[in-house]
């Protein structure tokens, strides 16, 4: 999670933010703010750029996540623009609620993008209250864990990592389905479901998307069988367990192995085939 020399040093915030003309920073209602009022908080610097497709989908996540720690009074996040013009930049920090460093200070957006080695947008620099980086891996982990990874530091990911691990080994239908106040599941009708009404059955996670899994959702409506592994045995293999598939394999494999002629071609009273010609001929 370390970026280089830059990582090795505390960084004086009014030195790393300000240039010889500007010791503030701006709202997107073009306030300007002390770039001292930032001494002592966890501080993120977001590089982004309005052109940016993984850019626009990840600023509203990094806006979720600021908002929901804007009370605690601890944390800010600065944004570093890669827009190409100011009509760009400004019509993108419309939708921030954070402070930016001004679209005209290009030399100060490109010193701190060549200090901090950015390589691709977005990117999401977390600096300590010390002015230390914390991660460069910023977009990742609010991906991963929101506001839970707060604050970004690699001694909360690795708690949480453990937490992760933890969890699995303790595994059950709640830790899986169930988040924050949200305690049951939706059917197509629209009615709630609870979690523990789950509880003691054999439930399948079905992951899917309607224009790939158009052919197959029909098939799991009307057969009732989950897993991919399944597919040729339908029913049969209830409860989809690894034994039982197994169990099938070996009914299959001596089915294979008996097999003959007549096995394949007569089907009850029915041990002729037809030629051509229309005759019966007898198996």
């Amino acid at each position: 999670m370390a970026n280089g020399d830059s990582d090795s040093v505390s960084h004086d915030l009014l030195s790393l933010l300000s240039s010889d003309e500007r010791d503030f920073l701006v709202r997107n209602n073009g306030d300007q703010v002390k770039i001292s009022n930032l001494v002592g908080k966890t501080v993120g610097l977001y590089f982004s750029g309005s052109w940016c497709g993984p850019c626009c989908h990840f600023t509203p996540n990094l806006v979720e996540v600021y908002e929901e720690l804007l009370p605690k009074g601890d944390f800010e996040v600065v944004f570093i623009s890669s827009d190409r013009n100011d009509e760009s930049f400004n019509s993108y920090l419309a939708k921030m609620p954070w402070l930016a460093i001004p679209f005209s200070d290009s030399e100060t957006r490109k010193r701190l993008k060549e200090l901090f080695k950015v390589r691709g947008i977005p990117n999401l620099v977390i600096l300590d209250p010390n002015g230390k980086v914390s991660t460069n891996q910023g977009t990742r982990i609010i991906r991963e864990y929101g506001v839970d990874g707060y604050p970004f530091s690699t001694e909360r990911i690795n708690f949480l990592k453990e937490e992760e691990e933890a969890a699995k080994k303790n595994q059950s239908l709640s830790s899986i389905l169930v988040h924050g106040s949200r305690s049951h599941l939706v059917s197509n009708d629209g009615n709630e479901v609870p979690v523990p009404d789950l509880e003691g059955k054999i439930v399948g996670l079905y992951f899917s998307i309607q224009r790939l899994c158009h052919d197959f959702t029909p098939k799991l409506m009307g057969r009732h069988y989950t897993q991919m592994n399944s597919l040729e045995h339908g029913i049969e293999a209830y409860p989809f367990t690894p034994e039982k598939l197994a169990e099938l394999a070996e009914i299959e494999k001596a089915r294979l192995e008996a097999q003959t002629l007549e096995s394949l071609l007569v089907h009850g009273e029915k041990d002729f085939v037809i030629d051509k010609s229309g005759w019966y001929n007898s198996c």
